[in-house]
Order: C-alpha cells, then sequence, then structure tokens
C-alpha cells in the first residue's frame, strides 16, 4: 500500500508541474482541474467510493502545488526539477491513512 501511495503523490506532482508548464494561459481552477481529472483516470476505487475521490485528489493537488510554490517561488516556467527533487517533493506530502490498518 504504501509504495503505491508514493507512486501516487509522485503523480501528482508531476502532473500538477505538467500542467504549469502546459496549460499557460489558464487559471488556477482549470489547472487544478484538468489534474484531477488526469489523477481520478488513474485511480481506480469502488464504485461506492467514487464520490469522495475528487475530494481527495484535489486536497492532494492543493498540497502539491503548496510544495512546488515553496520550491520555485512560484516560477515554474524557468525552474529546472531533478527526478530527485519532485521525488523530495512528493515525499513531503503527507497522507494520513487510519489507524489500526495494516496498509503494506
Amino acid at each position: 500500500m504504501f509504495e503505491k501511495i508514493r507512486k501516487l503523490k509522485r503523480a501528482v506532482i508531476d502532473l500538477v508541474f505538467w500542467a504549469e508548464k502546459n496549460l499557460d494561459g489558464k487559471t488556477g481552477a482549470k489547472k487544478k482541474a484538468a489534474v484531477v481529472k488526469k489523477l481520478d483516470e488513474m485511480i481506480e476505487l469502488p464504485a461506492y467510493l467514487e464520490w469522495i475521490d475528487d475530494i481527495f485528489i484535489g486536497k492532494l493537488v492543493d498540497m502539491a502545488c503548496e510544495k512546488l510554490n515553496e520550491f520555485t517561488g512560484h516560477n515554474f516556467k524557468e525552474i529546472k526539477i531533478s527526478e530527485k527533487q519532485r521525488k523530495d517533493l512528493a515525499d513531503e506530502i503527507e497522507i494520513n491513512l487510519p489507524e489500526g490498518k495494516d496498509h503494506e
């Protein structure tokens, strides 16, 4: 489970960076919507959980934006981010899992 979460956080960072670089002229809300849509397509949940995935994904995107803005100073176009830096930024996103569950 932890490896899937790491991959998800990395995908969030990569897609937020993609949106900032490639959706020039779009509002922050439109960029976020595009990232949420792409992530929603990647994540398969049981039907009874589908109503919550956009909320969860939206929060992840917000956290990723915050981390990237801190790192880049809101200047995505001029900043180059290495693979290690992207991994490190993804690792900084905290997802709190319910206590007492086996997440491995």
